[in-house]
């Protein structure tokens, strides 16, 4: 984590390849900056990171974007 509390692409990957149980439905990926990393380069990131642990953790774990400038969807569990 940085100074300002801002996780890597590199160090959510690491934690989704390494420590991640899979039991979440969904992970977002949120307040991602355009100006300081491409939300897309984050995406590539997680989802490697997920397919390299296991073909059944990218299936049953959906990723998602929050996007600074758009709304983002509701969650109901």
């Amino acid at each position: 984590m940085s100074r300002r509390g801002h996780l890597s692409n590199d160090s959510v990957a690491q934690f989704l390849a390494n420590d991640y149980d899979g039991k979440a439905a969904h992970v977002v990926l949120a307040h991602l900056s355009r100006k300081n990393n491409l939300p897309e380069l984050a995406m590539l990131s997680a989802q490697r990171a997920l397919e390299e642990r296991s073909s059944l953790l990218i299936h049953q774990t959906k990723l998602e974007l929050a996007l600074a400038d758009k709304i983002s969807r509701t969650y109901r569990y």
